[in-house]
């Protein structure tokens, strides 16, 4: 087993716990569900339903500057979404945060079509200046968040 391919095991299992943890620290903040509340399980293979039907998939949710609305991370494929960023080695408790910050604090942003890229440069003693990018699509049905990636293509700390 090369250094490499540790490094890749130890990221995704350290993703893989991030996710867990989130997943159950949601379930002891949220509040119990009631009858009015409580939503029928959506098929898994029925990926369209699914969608339509929404909070299945969600891993969280991200708050964006200047608009009431919530950008959703949805668990997504190998092109978009959780699995998206988890799969090229981006996700980890710094991308997250640097999420966050980038739709929070954004300096600019550009549209295409139902598409929305949010910039944001930030400055680490660690990495110097770097160009966050995050990608959202909105509107109903929406995926939420597509990607994100800095211009250094520099994510996680060493492990």
């Amino acid at each position: 087993m090369t250094t490499t391919d540790t490094h890749a095991q130890i990221r995704f299992r350290f993703a893989l716990l991030i996710t867990i943890l989130g997943f159950l620290a949601s379930a002891l903040m949220a509040p119990a569900a009631t009858a009015t509340t409580a939503k029928a399980p959506v098929a898994v293979g029925n990926y369209s339903a699914a969608l339509a039907a929404g909070e299945w998939d969600v891993i969280k949710y991200y708050d964006v500057k200047n608009t009431s609305a919530r950008a959703p991370l949805r668990r997504g494929t190998s092109t978009w979404g959780y699995t998206h960023l988890v799969n090229r080695g981006r996700w980890c408790y710094d991308t997250d945060k640097h999420i966050k910050s980038t739709l929070l604090y954004y300096d600019s942003f550009s549209t295409s079509g139902t598409s929305k890229t949010y910039y944001r440069w930030t400055y680490t003693s660690v990495g110097g200046w770097r160009k966050w990018s995050v990608v959202i699509e909105w509107g109903k049905g929406a995926q939420g968040l597509i990607t994100a990636y800095n211009n250094l293509n520099r994510y996680c700390p060493a492990w």
